[in-house]
């Protein structure tokens, strides 16, 4: 079984929810050394606490030569876990990247991104290393279709605005 050092948040955030998934995905054909990015990992279930005791016991004899995958921001990118190959899988909303991005993402071997837009910001903001497109999934033990067709009542659709006002957001 190959080794893999992730390096990344496993809480209720976004980047958290979205890399607990990546990691349990990740850990059915990988032998995972987990890293996390802050003080705590939430768990939602017995059997999730468990895979990631597990996961973290293994960064006491992780392979330093083994790649490393962060699941992190762009704008903080320089630390990394080993030797080995870096890879980066940054969220973001934006179209243009500070010096201090485009710094951060050119010092990764290779960046995810879970769309063609986001490649193709961040080609067009100068970031020169392979861009590889991994669209992200829904889980279907959450989440299932409905069993009926929904109907529209009205020809207009009210679209609510839930979050905060923030340049990211473009607000």
């Amino acid at each position: 079984m190959k080794n893999l050092n992730l390096f990344c948040p496993i809480n209720g955030t976004g980047y958290g929810i979205t890399s607990s998934n990546i990691t349990k995905s990740l850990s059915k054909d990988l032998h995972i050394s987990l890293f996390p990015i802050g003080s705590n990992i939430d768990c939602n279930s017995e059997e999730d606490k468990q895979l990631f005791q597990k996961l973290l016991n293994n960064s006491s004899t992780f392979d330093y030569s083994a790649p490393c995958l962060k699941i992190w921001h762009q704008y903080d990118l320089a630390m990394r876990v080993g030797n080995g190959h870096y890879y980066s899988f940054p969220f973001f909303e934006i179209d243009r990247l500070t010096p201090r991005e485009i710094h951060h993402l050119n010092y990764c071997d290779y960046i995810f991104v879970a769309s063609s837009w986001g490649k193709k910001i961040l080609q067009d903001n100068g970031v020169n290393k392979p861009i590889i497109v991994c669209p992200l999934g829904v889980d279907m033990n959450i989440f299932h279709v409905p069993e009926y067709k929904i109907r529209l009542e009205k020809p207009n659709y009210i679209f609510y605005h839930i979050g905060k006002w923030e340049h990211r957001k473009s607000q």
